[in-house]
């Protein structure tokens, strides 16, 4: 797996956005708030741009830290076909071409048939065994 959240393909890099939580972690689903502000994506199953957190790498930052409230936050929105690492809810079991939507929390799930896909899983994950953790899948955006 790759040590960054850009895997391959097309995106157009976000910066100089402040964290509006403290719960960003790369690879979450995000938005940005009225206030300006990123924030995690909220509506599980809703429209959204495919806008995901970067890692913070020149704070020497890796993809497993998380942001700091009011800090600048690092995303990317991803161009069709572009690959990159989301995170997936613990629980989910996901196999490789599963169609990924919104938690309304960051994360993703798989789709459900009334909702809208973001992005088809390029890796399988189980997550279903009861000390699962959210775990970062790569996956290419629609």
């Amino acid at each position: 797996m790759s040590n960054s959240i850009v895997i391959s393909g097309d995106y157009v890099k976000i910066q100089s956005k402040v964290a509006g939580s403290a719960t960003i972690k790369p690879g979450m689903l995000l938005k940005q708030s009225s206030a300006t502000q990123l924030i995690e994506h909220a509506t599980s199953g809703g429209f959204a741009e495919k806008m995901v957190a970067l890692e913070d790498a020149l704070q020497g930052d890796l993809k497993t830290d998380t942001y700091t409230l009011a800090n600048v936050v690092d995303a990317a929105i991803f161009l069709p076909g572009s690959r990159c690492q989301v995170i997936v809810e613990a629980g989910a079991d996901i196999d490789i071409g599963d169609l990924l939507m919104s938690n309304g929390d960051g994360k993703l799930i798989e789709t459900t048939s009334t909702n809208i896909s973001l992005f088809v899983a390029m890796e399988a994950a189980d997550l279903t065994a009861s000390a699962a953790v959210d775990t970062l899948v790569e996956a290419r955006a629609l």
